[in-house]
């Protein structure tokens, strides 16, 4: 959450370690649907940073994820934020 509002305020110097623990957290309670939407919350962070490249990577390994489990929603989530990226990079296929 702390994380979430540096990256609000555009900190992201500050934010990304935070995202970046949560996502290492997540591993923790062995739930990977925990996990798969950390790594998205993580993606959405360096969409929002301008780091394209690294949130793709992080986006797509948790859309895998949840693939495998079959966890509807948070695909959508996924594909929303994947959808975000492509467009800012001017990508519409």
């Amino acid at each position: 959450m702390f994380g979430d509002t540096l990256d609000h305020i555009k900190d992201y110097e500050k934010a990304g370690p935070h995202y970046k623990l949560a996502t290492e957290l997540s591993l923790l309670d062995g739930d990977s649907a925990d996990y798969a939407l950390a790594l998205v919350n993580e993606g959405t962070f360096y969409l929002s940073a301008g780091q394209y490249e690294n949130a793709e990577r992080l986006m797509l390994q948790g859309l895998g994820i949840m693939r495998k489990l079959k966890e509807t929603w948070t695909q959508y989530n996924a594909l929303l934020y994947l959808g975000k990226l492509y467009t800012r990079q001017g990508n519409y296929e």
